[in-house]
């Protein structure tokens, strides 16, 4: 189902991806602790996409040299052929991670922090815990056919709770870590549990909320029973919250 924007605010799978920094290092994981993760509110998983774009001359100057390397063709190649891009994270932050089969979605950039429209078929890398030990391989393909921008796929199988990264062959920077936490401590329906009714909105009942549908030739056709009823009758479901009048990134829509 679709929700307006009026709606309580629902945390974007999409973090914002505006000037990623770039970094010459491509060091592993530095063992750090996940409350000291957390004490920096998980900047670190976001490879930077907070730092400011005024870098200094010399900064600017290492971007010249990056860009100098060479693009990223549009082609079958896997990354072993390429490098250069920075890595944009496109999962959830937060605690929304849990032990078992995790996928993380991320898009690319150039040095400079603009998104990529191209980029090779797969993108290749390892995965590791936080002694630096790899527990994967990583032969992300891309995805997002009719999309701007596409994106990549990475999924891994995640043994237990704990500060993980992944390094991904011809990125920029350091690795991009990530943390995964146990079911206990989060608190939305994970992989395998049951979703939870909830008396959602409908065409006959908007319970407040005005447009129920955001569809530009709308209303579409999923508004005709609430979440609890759909659950009820036992056949399978399909829960969006989206709002695809007002998308701004091609992907929450």
């Amino acid at each position: 189902m679709r929700s307006p924007r009026r709606t309580p605010p629902v945390s974007s799978d999409v973090p914002s991806y505006a000037c990623p920094r770039v970094a010459a290092s491509n060091s592993s994981l530095t063992p750090r602790s996940r409350r000291q993760f957390l004490a920096l509110g998980g900047v670190a998983a976001l490879g930077g996409l907070a730092a400011a774009c005024a870098g200094d001359e010399s900064s600017a100057e290492q971007t010249d040299a990056q860009d100098a390397r060479g693009t990223l063709p549009d082609s079958d190649a896997k990354t072993s052929d390429t490098e250069g891009f920075v890595v944009v994270p496109r999962y959830p932050s937060g605690q929304r991670l849990t032990p078992g089969e995790v996928r993380l979605a991320f898009s690319i950039a150039d040095s400079k922090g603009s998104l990529l429209p191209e980029g090779p078929a797969v993108i290749t890398g390892v995965v590791r815990d936080e002694r630096g030990g790899t527990i994967g391989t990583i032969e992300a393909p891309r995805r997002g056919t009719g999309l701007d921008v596409p994106y990549w796929t990475i999924t891994a199988e995640i043994p237990t709770q704990g500060l993980y990264e992944f390094a991904l062959d011809g990125a920029i920077g350091d690795p991009t870590p990530f943390l995964i936490f146990d079911a206990s401590e989060v608190s939305i329906p994970a992989v395998g549990t049951a979703l939870p009714p909830v008396e959602t909105p409908t065409a006959d009942n908007p319970r407040g909320v005005d447009p129920v549908c955001t569809r530009l030739d709308g209303p579409c056709p999923f508004h005709d029973v609430t979440l609890t009823d759909a659950l009820a009758a036992g056949r399978p479901v399909v829960y969006l919250i989206g709002t695809p009048a007002h998308c701004q990134t091609a992907t929450c829509g």
